[in-house]
Order: C-alpha cells, then sequence, then structure tokens
C-alpha cells in the first residue's frame, strides 16, 4: 500500500513506479534523512555524466563500442556510491557458479555483481547494462521493447541466483529492481533530473542514501536497511488487513443503511426478491441472504474497477472515461465537491450512484465509440438486476438499482473513503503512530478480497424485532433496547462489566491448552483500536443526538445511566456537576453504536457463519511457497540438477483443487505458479514462434493454426514489447478453465474466490471467464460416491438425536420399538425393509433410476463430453460457456435425477427426527420414493449443501481410481461439537454473561415460552451427532459383519447363519458397483478424539487424489503431535511419502488465534511410504 509520505520524501514519489517497493511511512521509517554529495562529488559526477551525454548523441558511438557507458556505470555505482572496485565482480571475472541457467539453454550473468563487502562472500545487487539503441534519442523505453527481454533476464537471473535486488539501467536511468518468487517491483530514477533541474536533486539524494552505503551497511540492528525496508513495506499488509477488513464491512453496511430507509418509504420494496419464479415463495432468511450478497457484489464491482483502473486495464487516459465514468475521477470529483460544499450538499444528489450504474453496464456491454473504446467484460458480477430472474441474487440487485433505493453521494463518498484508505503503524522516532493514506490497488491484488473475505464472511444480515442497541463492547452485543431499559443499576454494572471482558476468540484458543493464556500486548492493541473506532462513533452519535426520536433519546438516556451505573465516569471532588454531565454525555456517546429500529436490517455475528468457524484468509507469504513446493514437482523434470519444465499438453493436464477455498488465495498462487511454468514450456520447447514464419500458431499448446473462427491465435509476434504479457495474460485464462477447481460452504466465500480469479485473469481485450463450473458452493465433507448411491445407508440409523428422546425413535426406526420389558426386538421397518430388499430385488436402483434409459455411468460420461465440448469454447465466448454448461451439464435430465439418488443417500444420514412420521426415508421410500421424501431430500441436501465429488467434477474423476493431481488449502481448524453460548444469544442477547445454573434456568424459560426454540436446539444438536455418525460410518454404511469395528455393524437377524448370509448377498452385489475415485471412502483414519475438521478434510483430500497425487495444505500442529492423529499419521507415513513439515509458532499473527498456537504446512504424495520426512520448524 502508500500513504501520504513526509515533505523530506517526496521525491520517492516522483519516481517511476512499477508495483510498491517501499512504502513512504517505511521509508520514513528506515531512513530518517537524506545522505547529500559534497560540491566535489557532485562536480565530478556532473563532469562524467557530460562526457556520456557527449557520447550518447554522438553519430560515431557505434564505433567507439559501449566503453563510455561501463565509464559512466562505473562512476555513478562505484565513485558516487562510495565503492571501491573490489567490492565488486565484473564482466567474464564472474565465476560460473554464480551463473544462471535460462529456459533456453543460455548461460545468464550479470555486468557486475555488488557484494556485502571485499570479502565477496554473499552477493547483494546483481547490475545489469543495458546498451542505448543506436540513433535514438528517447531512453524511456529501459525495460519495454526489446529492452523488456533485458529485464525478464534479470528478473530470472535474480531468481535463479537467489539474489533479491538488482539495477537495470542503460546509463539514463536506473532502476532498482525486488525479484520475490511471487512478483517483483521496481523504482527508477532518470539520471537528466539530477543535472537540469536543481528542485528534483532530492532524487539523486535519495539514490545516494538507498544504495550508497547507508542503505546496504548493517546500523540500527538492520542488516541490509535498503533489503529490510522492501520487505517491510509487504509485510505491512498484514497490518492493513486488520483495519481494511471492517471498513470492507462498513461499507456494505452503508448500502444496508439506504436499503432501510427505502423500505421505510416503498412497503412493498423486496416483494419481487420473495417472489420466485421457479419455486414459489422465497424465505425472509434467503431474501436477507441474497440482499447481503448484492450488496456485497457492488462493493466487489468498484474494487474491480479500482483494480483495473490502477493496473491500466481501464484507461483513465480517455477524457469522457475519466470524466464521466471511472471511479478514480468520481472519488476526485466527490472530495472536490465535499471541499466547496460540505457534506450537506453531498447528501442531497444522487448524481453519484447513477454514474456509477452507468460505469457497471459499461462494463458489462462494453462500448466500440473511438472516444470510449471499452471491451465488453460481460460476467455475472456485472450483470444487471432482474425482478424476474429465478436467481434471488440477481432479484436483490434489481432492488438496489431500483429508483426507491436512493444513494446519496455522501454516501458514495463515505464508500470509497473506506474502500480506499487505509491505516496501518509506522514508527517515529521511540513511538509509533496510526498513518492513513491511500491503498495502492496496483500492488495489492487479490489480497485485498482476503480483506474482503475476513471483514463480511463474519457476518450475517439480520432483521431487528424490536428496537435494538449495538454497544460498543466487547464483542460489539446487539441488545433489546426494553431489557437494557429494565435492568438495575447493579445488573448493568454486573453487565456490562461482564462484556467489556469479552474478546472474540477463535474455537482453536478456546479448546487450546493456552485458552487461558492472556494475548500478548492485548492492551496495546485495544487501545488502537478504541483510538480509531471513535473517531467514526463519535461522528454516527453527533447524528443520533440531533435526530428529534424519542427512541433515540431513550437509548442515550439509557447509555448515560450505564455509564455511571458501571463507574466508566467517575465524578471528581469539587467538580461542577455541568462538567460531570458533559463527561457522562461523552462517555454515552461512546457506549451505543448504533440504535435500531423494528424491522431495520443490520449486520451481526452468528456462531455458523464465520466467528467459530477456524477459517482464515491465507496471506501470499503462506500461501505461496506451500503452492510451490506441492506443485513443482508436477510441472518440471529434474536434468543435470535443473528444473526443465514439462511439456505444455502435459501441464494443462494438471488438475488442481481447494476443497475450502475461501477467497481463493491457493488457487490464485496455484494460477500463477502454472501460467509460469506453462509459459517457460512453451518457450523452452520452442512453441511461441515458427521459425519459417509460414504458420499462425495458436494457444494454450503452441499449435499451428487450422482456421478455425474459435481458436486462440498468439496476438502479437514475439517482437512485440507486449508479447510476452498478452500472452501470459491468455494463458492464466486457459489455467483457470482446465486446470483449477475449488469447493467451499460458504456461498459469499465463493463469490469472492470468483472475483479473486476474475482480477487475476483480467484482461483488457477480453470478457470475464465463466466460473461457475470451476468455483462451487458446497459442504466437501459430506456427499456420495458413484459405488455408493444405489446401496441403502444402513448405518445413518446408528447416530443418536438431539437428546434422549429422539435418539429413541431413531433406534425404534432400526431396531423396532422396545417392548414391555424393555427390550427391542432389533426389527425395526430399516431392517425389515432392506431384508426384503435384498432377499427379492434384483439390482435395483435408487429413485426409480432403473427407469432412466442411461446408467449411471452413461450420465457420467455425458457430463464429461459436454464439459469437453465447453473447453473447445474460445476463452473469448464465456456467454456460450455458460449457457452450454447450464444446458448440457446441469440441465441433463438424467443429470438431475442421478443427483436427486445421490442426495437422498446422504439426506438419510441428517433426516430430522420431527419428519420419521411423514416420509421417512426407510428402504422402501428410498427406493421408491414419494413427493414427501423428495420434497425433504431437496430441503435437507440445499441446507447442508451436500456435494458429490465424481459428479460435481466428472471431468476429474474420468475412469478407476482417478483424481485431482494436487489438492492444496488451509481447510478450517474447528472442532465440531454444538456451541450452546453462540445458539442461545440468538434467542436472549445476554445469554453469554450467565453462570451454568442460570444459563440452563434461562434455557428452560425459552423453551416453555416458545417450544420451536427448543425444537430448533435439539435439530442443532442433532446435526453434530448426525456429523459424528457420518465422521465414524460412512466409509462403512452397510453394517457388514466383514468391517473390522463393532460399532459399525448391524444385524438384520438374531440367527448368525442368515444374518451372515444376507450381508454377504448384499456385498456381492455392491462389489460390481462402479467407482471413478478411490473406493477407500473416507473417513477411515480419523481416530478416537473430537472430530476436527481439518483431520476430515486431509483425509477427504488424500481419497480425492490419484496415485502420485500431492498435498499441500496447512494445518494444526496436532497433525504430528496429538494421539487422536495417530490413524492419519499411519496413512501418510506408510501408505504415503510424507515429504515436507514445517512448524510455526503464531507470534506474528499471521492469523486470528492465540500467539502461542502452533500450525504446519505440510506436503504429501501419495504413493509408496515415507522414508524420512524433510522437517523445518
Amino acid at each position: 500500500m502508500t500513504i501520504a509520505s513526509s515533505e523530506k520524501h517526496e521525491w520517492w514519489n516522483e519516481l517511476r513506479h512499477n508495483g510498491v517497493l517501499i512504502s513512504s511511512p517505511i521509508l520514513s521509517e528506515y531512513f530518517e534523512s537524506l545522505d547529500k554529495p559534497n560540491y566535489v562529488q557532485n562536480k565530478i559526477l556532473r563532469d562524467r555524466y557530460n562526457s556520456f551525454d557527449t557520447w550518447l548523441k554522438s553519430a560515431t558511438r557505434k564505433d567507439r563500442g559501449n566503453e563510455p557507458l561501463h565509464k559512466w556505470c562505473d562512476a555513478v555505482l562505484e565513485g558516487f556510491l562510495h565503492y571501491s572496485s573490489d567490492w565488486y565482480l565484473k564482466g567474464t571475472n564472474i565465476p560460473k557458479e554464480l551463473g544462471v541457467n535460462s529456459l533456453t539453454g543460455d548461460k545468464l550473468r550479470p555486468h557486475r555483481i555488488l557484494f556485502e563487502s571485499r570479502s565477496k562472500k554473499t552477493p547483494r545487487i546483481a547490475v545489469w547494462i543495458e546498451p542505448p539503441v543506436a540513433g535514438k534519442q528517447d531512453f524511456r523505453t529501459l525495460g519495454t521493447g526489446k529492452g523488456r527481454t533485458n529485464y525478464s533476464k534479470l528478473l530470472e537471473y535474480l531468481r535463479g541466483a537467489g539474489i533479491k535486488l538488482g539495477i537495470l539501467t542503460n546509463g539514463i536511468q536506473f532502476r532498482l529492481v525486488y525479484a520475490a518468487p511471487d512478483h517483483d517491483s521496481w523504482a527508477e530514477w532518470d539520471v537528466r533530473s539530477w543535472f537540469e533541474d536543481e528542485d528534483l536533486q532530492t532524487q539523486l539524494h535519495g539514490f545516494l542514501t538507498l544504495l550508497g552505503k547507508t542503505g546496504t551497511e548493517s546500523r540500527n540492528g538492520w542488516e541490509f536497511p535498503l533489503l529490510e525496508a522492501i520487505e517491510a513495506s509487504r509485510s505491512k499488509q498484514a497490518e492493513l488487513a486488520t483495519v481494511m477488513g471492517s471498513q470492507i464491512r462498513s461499507a456494505v453496511e452503508l448500502l444496508i443503511d439506504r436499503l432501510n430507509i427505502a423500505k421505510v418509504k416503498h412497503p412493498d420494496l423486496l416483494d419481487g426478491v420473495f417472489e420466485d419464479p421457479a419455486s414459489g415463495k422465497a424465505t425472509p432468511k434467503q431474501v436477507r441472504d441474497a440482499l447481503y450478497q448484492a450488496a456485497t457484489r457492488i462493493i466487489m464491482r468498484i474494487v474491480v474497477v479500482l483494480f483495473a483502473e490502477a493496473r491500466g486495464l481501464l484507461s483513465r487516459s480517455q477524457l469522457v472515461y475519466e470524466n464521466s465514468y471511472g471511479v478514480e475521477g468520481l472519488f476526485e470529483t466527490l472530495r472536490k465537491a465535499m471541499s466547496n460544499e460540505g457534506r450537506t450538499a453531498l447528501e442531497e444528489r444522487l448524481y453519484a450512484w447513477y454514474r456509477l450504474r452507468g460505469l457497471f453496464k459499461l462494463i458489462h456491454d462494453g462500448s466500440p465509440h473511438p472516444d470510449l473504446n471499452i471491451q465488453a467484460y460481460g460476467g455475472l458480477l456485472f450483470r444487471p438486476g432482474d425482478h424476474k430472474s429465478s436467481d434471488i441474487v440477481l432479484r436483490a440487485m434489481a432492488v438496489f438499482e431500483s429508483r426507491q433505493v436512493q444513494i446519496s453521494d455522501s454516501t458514495i463518498l463515505t464508500i470509497l473513503e473506506r474502500l480506499k484508505i487505509g491505516r496501518v503503524k509506522v514508527k517515529q522516532g521511540r513511538h509509533s503512530t496510526m498513518v492513513a493514506g491511500p491503498v495502492d490497488f496496483s500492488d495489492l491484488k487479490t489480497e485485498f478480497i482476503g480483506m474482503m473475505y475476513e471483514g463480511v464472511l463474519d457476518y450475517e444480515l439480520k432483521a431487528a424485532e424490536e428496537p435494538l442497541v449495538i454497544l460498543n463492547l466487547g464483542q460489539e452485543p446487539v441488545l433489546p433496547l426494553n431489557l437494557l431499559e429494565n435492568k438495575s443499576n447493579k445488573e448493568l454494572k454486573d453487565l456490562i462489566t461482564k462484556l467489556s471482558k469479552e474478546k472474540a476468540q477463535s474455537p482453536i484458543a478456546e479448546d487450546s491448552d493456552e485458552a487461558d493464556m492472556e494475548e500478548e500486548s492485548a492492551g496495546s492493541g485495544d487501545e488502537e483500536t478504541t483510538g480509531e473506532e471513535s473517531a467514526d462513533e463519535t461522528e454516527g452519535n453527533e447524528e443520533l443526538l440531533d435526530e428529534n426520536d424519542q427512541r433515540r433519546l431513550r437509548a442515550v438516556e439509557w447509555a448515560k445511566k450505564a455509564a455511571e451505573a458501571a463507574k466508566m465516569v467517575k465524578k471528581k471532588r469539587s467538580e461542577d456537576d455541568y462538567y460531570y454531565q458533559k463527561r457522562l454525555d461523552s462517555a454515552a456517546k461512546k457506549l451505543i453504536i448504533k440504535v435500531l429500529d423494528r424491522d431495520e436490517y443490520y449486520l451481526a455475528r452468528w456462531g455458523g457463519t464465520r466467528k467459530g468457524t477456524g477459517t482464515f484468509y491465507t496471506k501470499p507469504g503462506l500461501a505461496i511457497p506451500t503452492t510451490r513446493r506441492t506443485l513443482k514437482p508436477l510441472l518440471y523434470d529434474e536434468k543435470d540438477g535443473h528444473p526443465i519444465p514439462k511439456e505444455p499438453e502435459e501441464i494443462l493436464k494438471l488438475k488442481v483443487c481447494d476443497p475450502a477455498c475461501g477467497s481463493a488465495s491457493f488457487l490464485v498462487a496455484a494460477l500463477h505458479i502454472i501460467t509460469d511454468a506453462l509459459y517457460k514450456s512453451l518457450v523452452y520447447h520452442r512453441k511461441l514462434s515458427d521459425e519459417t514464419g509460414k504458420q499462425i500458431l495458436t494457444l494454450p499448446y503452441g499449435t499451428p493454426s487450422k482456421g478455425a473462427a474459435d481458436e486462440d491465435l498468439i496476438p502479437v509476434p514475439p517482437s512485440d514489447e507486449r508479447f510476452e504479457d498478452m500472452v501470459r495474460s491468455r494463458l492464466r485464462r486457459h489455467v483457470v478453465e482446465r486446470c483449477l477447481y475449488g469447493v467451499d460452504l460458504n456461498p459469499m466465500a465463493v463469490e469472492l474466490a470468483r472475483l479473486s480469479l476474475w482480477i487475476e485473469t483480467m484482461d483488457p481485450e477480453l470478457p470475464f471467464g465463466f466460473l461457475d463450473h470451476k468455483i462451487k458452493c458446497g459442504n466437501s465433507l459430506v456427499g456420495c460416491w458413484f459405488d455408493q448411491f444405489q446401496d441403502y445407508p444402513l448405518a445413518a440409523w446408528l447416530r443418536e438425536g438431539g437428546n434422549k428422546e429422539d435418539t429413541e425413535k431413531i433406534k425404534d426406526c432400526l431396531k423396532g420399538e422396545r417392548s414391555a420389558g424393555g427390550r427391542r426386538s432389533g426389527q425395526g421397518i430399516v431392517i425389515e425393509e432392506m431384508k426384503s430388499h435384498i432377499l427379492g430385488s434384483a439390482g435395483v436402483m435408487t429413485f426409480g433410476f432403473h427407469e432412466q434409459k442411461v446408467a449411471p455411468e452413461g450420465v457420467h460420461d455425458e457430463s464429461v463430453k459436454a464439459l469437453e465440448n465447453i473447453h473447445q469454447i474460445s476463452i473469448s465466448q464465456p456467454d456460450r460457456r455458460e449457457k452450454a454448461y447450464r444446458e448440457d451439464v446441469l440441465g441433463n435430465e438424467h443429470y438431475l435425477k442421478l443427483k436427486e439418488a445421490f442426495d437422498a443417500w446422504c439426506a438419510t444420514w441428517f433426516w430430522p427426527v420431527d419428519r420419521l412420521d411423514n416420509g421417512m426415508p426407510s428402504p422402501g421410500q428410498f427406493y421408491k420414493p414419494g413427493n414427501t421424501t423428495r420434497q425433504i431430500v431437496k430441503a435437507l441436501s440445499n441446507y447442508h449443501r451436500f456435494f458429490h465429488w465424481e459428479l460435481e467434477f466428472p471431468d476429474v474423476f474420468i475412469s478407476k481410481d482417478s483424481g485431482f493431481d494436487a489438492i492444496l488449502g488451509n481447510p478450517p481448524w474447528e472442532i465440531s461439537k454444538p456451541n450452546s453460548k453462540e445458539f442461545f444469544s440468538n434467542y436472549d442477547p445476554v445469554y453469554r454473561t450467565y453462570g451454568k445454573q442460570d444459563a440452563i434456568k434461562h434455557q428452560n424459560g425459552l423453551f416453555e415460552a416458545d417450544p420451536e426454540i427448543e425444537r430448533e436446539w435439539l435439530n442443532y444438536c442433532a446435526f453434530f451427532k448426525s456429523m459424528s455418525n457420518w465422521n465414524k460410518r460412512s466409509s462403512h454404511p452397510y453394517g457388514d459383519y466383514a468391517y473390522d469395528d463393532k460399532d459399525c455393524r448391524i444385524s438384520f437377524t438374531r440367527k448368525r447363519k442368515e444374518n451372515y448370509a444376507l450381508h454377504d448377498n448384499w456385498r456381492q452385489r455392491r462389489s460390481r458397483k462402479t467407482s471413478y475415485a478411490d473406493r477407500s471412502h473416507p473417513y477411515r483414519h480419523q481416530g478416537s478424539a473430537d472430530i476436527n475438521l481439518y483431520k476430515m478434510f486431509l483425509e477427504m483430500s488424500y481419497v480425492l487424489l490419484r496415485q502420485q497425487g500431492r498435498i499441500g495444505m496447512i494445518c494444526p500442529s496436532g497433525i504430528y503431535t496429538d494421539s487422536g492423529t495417530g490413524n492419519l499419521r499411519d496413512l501418510f507415513i506408510e501408505e504415503s511419502k510424507w515429504e515436507w513439515l514445517f512448524g510455526f509458532e503464531n507470534k506474528q499473527a499471521i492469523f486470528d488465534i492465540h500467539r502461542s498456537f502452533k500450525f504446519c504446512p505440510i506436503i504429501v504424495q501419495k504413493c509408496d511410504q515415507t522414508d524420512a520426512i524433510q522437517t523445518a520448524f
């Protein structure tokens, strides 16, 4: 990010930049003052430059070679920077071992290398000198055109040699380059400014400071100040994330606030959202979720435009675009209007919102006009709202885009400020301060989407059932105003004390041994947060007090009473009552964040949405190296100790998945790593240029064109300076289409993941790609398989219910009701019907599938063929791809019937106890279901989001034992068990403050007041019992006596011989069923400890791999320390090759969990067994 700089470093902003090399606050922190050359040094440098300039302008300079250029570089890099020649190795003196083999087989060596000292042990900076083009006086083309090849070679050399800093120069420009494995950035000086304009001489002083010994020699605890300043600038993004997440959510809330105002004026505003053309009436919860997603999508649109403008994909140089459409131009316009006319004037205007809507339509539809030439990007993100759509989110979008919802210029300005301006902590002398400044979207990329992920996924949209108050305490509870007003002073004091002590802890910290340990540095962190929030809160509460509203005045009066009762303000001796009341008023303001009307929408946490799920945005610093180590053997072969890229066809066959993809940080890392390997492969295997000059080549394989209309031709010749960028841009689209897959349980996360990939693949000449068939919403852990769905899951009835009474009802179904003596017959309806089915059926399939003309395998083949056809559609035609997918895959009646059968298999495991008397899927109903059973199956499938891997990604599971080549990610670390505090806080907002006995008393009170709450609680508990049963028995679902685990066995009869015969009969039938994935279905290796989702994800990932496939995942250290993970360790060691284990402690707060918590990236290959694990701690 870029932060407003102090005046002494204004020179830094005057340079040319690509990305953020050093942020201005870090520059001020590491380089408090500038080194200045004395008069003699300045004169010597000017004289050397004049000699060089004379040579440069000479018509005969070719006759003298480039010796004057190298002499000038000596004058700058040695004499002026105070390095003697023995600090460098130059030219042929650079040893072979410091060279790097290029992709084309050439040996790359820079022109000189600066070392840390005369000993020449550690290379610090590599210098690449680019000779000027003969006869040209314009030298702004350093690193562009043919010169771009030199920049690419320098990057390739730096990365290959492990040197992070380089200088590229043609004598006129000196470009300081930072080459990280996953990105590069630079700042560039033009030497003419050093001598032609005295006001710009500070640029020369900055050059001396950064690249002279002040920047390269150890001082103030910094070993290499320049490099450490560059890397500190990158790490500041982690601090930015903690602030930007809440600011992004605040931007979404501003849109919700305008919707609330419109709802009051137009009571029928949401009628169209409730009316679903396909299925009838949507539920209030579905409507709220859709409105939240629509509001977030609007913010996503703005973010995409900010990225596109920052990276030149939407050109601000087009005046019509800049002045009438662009977001940056709008922001400048609104800030000027704010400065000149004030906030009130902006509140009365709607210009900005209509301008943004015009921009969104322009991006979706495009424009061929020469003064506004914009590619039609299309895609779901910018698709206009539609009141009649079957997509509820598009119906919700139509509400926000309607005239009834009036979003003022003031609101739009505030939204843009929330998105564009961040705050980070920087050191100033011995102290730290928070500095605000603009976010640099050109450099931040999809890390910003990760911040959105953390900001919005923690919340859901709720409707106030009565006036509510959001308190600025602890976890910011939302409490009924009536409840607060009725509390005594003592009760208020206790309530505020308890709420103030609460912190938003992750479930990991709560369940770990370190739960009672205090967070390091908590005090300073809390103080900073409070200070940061108070500015916004004060603004909002001034508005609150100015409104002539009885309810708000009540809230303020209550807050004063509470502040006094809790002794938040103590009256000083001899203090005048006027000043005391003034301080009390101030404390009351800070206590209230917001007051909500009845039926008003608001955002609040709930236990099952984000908080407590154990999911976090994984920063690139962890995602990229884990992904690179996992994928490298799949992308490269080793030859003479050097990596050689595999053939393009082999690379594009790779299937890589993140089963809990979140905002797609791992998929984005994989996208860049695979694309880089693919480009290198095309170069190495010489498939990007036709040496005969007679053929036109196509992407992604570099094959000759056959003249087909939908071919992806190489866009420009290799001599074009845009060649590499344009080819890589198109290759990214092919990699996403062929190689990447993602799944997440949360629809909002899926939308953010797609957004990340849209941003990373955005191209000014290509529309947005279609990603619905690549990034899907579903529960990765709960699904059925081809070799299972035709056989009844008997073990589903071994689960427990939400309480003992419900458990008895479930057992009645399996083993019969208890007799007067308390014994069961063992012959419940499930056992009786299953026996009849085994004895009487002959391969009958589920859900009447035997009536279909196409076998299950045929449906699978139809889907594979349809996806192959989609791959053949040009990347420039995403609408055709979307249409083909919806019609030929999702709309295929055979597919829909088969999916219904898969869903029924899963639904049996989670069937609600209160629906056992109506539509229960006993074997009879399972094989010949009625309408009621079908409806409940559909409802359960929608609620639990069952995900059937072989059905959803048939192009991955093509043949027996097929699967993904690699599975990446950072899955949830949550312990799967009920949380009564979170559940009951939804009904009794102060429930979390009760002690154990009071909590039970209030539970019973809620149940008596509303029996439906008790049923919801039992269903909530029953889900975890069902998941426990699923975890233990879904891999052995038939009760077979051949199972080793006795807890998985079910008897059909007490006659042993007959029982064995029935099981043998059934087992033989099952063995003939088709399977595409590994038949050793999860979860056989979970151990006996509590269900932890990361363990389930690890085993599921293993099963989803093909043989030789690779896992690269981040998980808690329990994978190598806990006894409960012993079975998984055995799987990874005895039946796999566990290659790497990197142990980390969370001291730097990489994740929002306790700082002493330990976690580890692991890399495992599905093959052979482990001889040794490479470890690092």
